[in-house]
């Protein structure tokens, strides 16, 4: 079955680790591919990497405990290849590889306006506040996005 995306083959639902309940472990789930807004990117993952706040996330530490919003499908490091590339998103193509910095910035805030996104203050971390890579499927927006240059077929770039 199709997704909601016009013009795609995409299909409607995917499989996903979530992070369901309050607790150690994750879940491998069924869920809706995520439907791009504006000014974003649907990307199919190729690779992830795990890092520590995947593991504190899926041991469930105090930070998590504190941080985390259930559900939850967390990864923030990731190579994909961008499958559908709506309005906004200032010339970003299907079949670019791409990662995506894992802090996604709010572009409106005083600290955005003046260059520095690194002290956003509506930053969300992807993964940790907002749906993340686990995912075979990951919408980020497209002015976090990295791109890379094709290299040997199979290969992906994680930074």
């Amino acid at each position: 079955m199709n997704g909601d995306i016009v013009g795609t083959n995409l299909p409607s639902s995917m499989w996903a680790l979530v992070k369901k309940r309050a607790g150690p472990g994750l879940v491998l789930e069924e869920v809706p591919v995520p439907q791009p807004s504006p000014g974003e990117v649907l990307v199919k993952v190729l690779r992830t990497g795990i890092c520590g706040t995947d593991l504190y996330i899926e041991r469930w530490n105090d930070w998590a405990a504190r941080t985390i919003p259930l559900p939850l499908i967390p990864g923030h490091e990731f190579v994909g290849e961008v499958m559908f590339a709506g309005p906004g998103t200032g010339g970003v193509e299907p079949g670019q590889l791409v990662s995506a910095e894992g802090h996604v910035v709010c572009g409106q805030c005083r600290h955005c306006l003046d260059a520095k996104g690194h002290l956003c203050l509506h930053a969300q971390g992807l993964g940790v506040a907002r749906p993340g890579a686990f995912a075979q499927y990951v919408r980020v927006p497209a002015a976090s996005l990295w791109r890379h240059r094709p290299g040997p077929p199979g290969h992906g770039r994680v930074v």
